[in-house]
């Protein structure tokens, strides 16, 4: 069960594959050991996390968004016992009450610093949204210039489909049957360039998360599918709509502009 407090999200550890192999990543990872002299192996590692040798044990997801208090911080209280300290606390409160707030403090403890951050967290998040409206203006303009080229291409293709339609009919094929065929080499051609486009996407997506990152890369296969309906559906709408007109042209009307 996830324990929430704010922007920190604890969740306990169980046995599955995800959190072994997230688990064993943190561990090779560290630079100094402590329970242990050598990195154990995978399997030794996997029957350690099966057995849950801890009380509490979790992992500790901080949301970063909100930029509040995003830390943790776990050790025995003899360590610093005696030591000089300071605290922090956060207080959540409705934007008219922060100034009473902050003054009655002040005369309360006239030692404690009271900071605002709202503004500063409007700031950060104002800063976030205006990246990912960035970014999705920028996928839109690729995806439309995407479009108008692929419009493109099969408006330049149309008086090779006219020819190509004369001497099928000439051959005696029916209207639906070259129309068929075109359908067939629009979804075909469509779905290998989604293919590649998505492929290339997957190669560069791991390549970004594996290493500038250096995070756990998955895939959202619904939205690749999407990709490839999507690119197969819009190069078959494209190229039965540019077909349309050389199937309405007369084969010898056509053989002989040819000629």
């Amino acid at each position: 069960m996830r324990k929430k407090d704010n922007n920190i999200i604890l969740l306990p550890i169980e046995n599955t594959e995800d959190h072994i192999e997230f688990l064993y990543a943190l561990l090779n990872a560290r630079k100094h050991n402590i329970s242990h002299e050598k990195l154990p192996s995978y399997n030794d590692h996997r029957l350690f996390v099966a057995d849950h040798p801890y009380r509490e044990w979790y992992l500790i997801e901080v949301d970063f968004s909100t930029a509040g208090m995003g830390f943790v911080i776990l050790l025995n209280e003899a360590a610093l016992k005696g030591a000089p300290h300071s605290h922090i606390a956060t207080v959540y409160a409705e934007a008219s009450a922060e100034i009473p707030i902050l003054d009655e403090l002040n005369q309360a403890f006239p030692n404690v610093t009271g900071i605002q951050i709202r503004e500063a967290a409007a700031l950060v998040t104002s800063v976030v949204s205006s990246i990912a409206s960035a970014a999705s203006i920028g996928a839109l303009a690729t995806l439309i210039t995407g479009f108008l080229i692929l419009i493109g291409a099969a408006a330049a293709s149309t008086a090779q489909r006219a020819y190509e339609s004369a001497i099928l009919k000439t051959l005696g094929a029916t209207r639906r049957e070259i129309l068929t065929s075109f359908a067939l080499r629009s979804a075909m051609i469509g779905a290998l360039a989604a293919g590649v486009a998505l492929g290339a996407g997957l190669l560069g997506g791991w390549a970004v998360s594996h290493f500038v990152f250096e995070n756990k890369f998955e895939v959202i296969w619904s939205n690749a599918a999407l990709v490839i309906l999507g690119g197969i559906g819009l190069t078959l709408v494209t190229g039965l709509l540019f077909a349309l007109a050389p199937l309405s042209q007369s084969a010898a009307t056509e053989l002989r502009h040819r000629d």
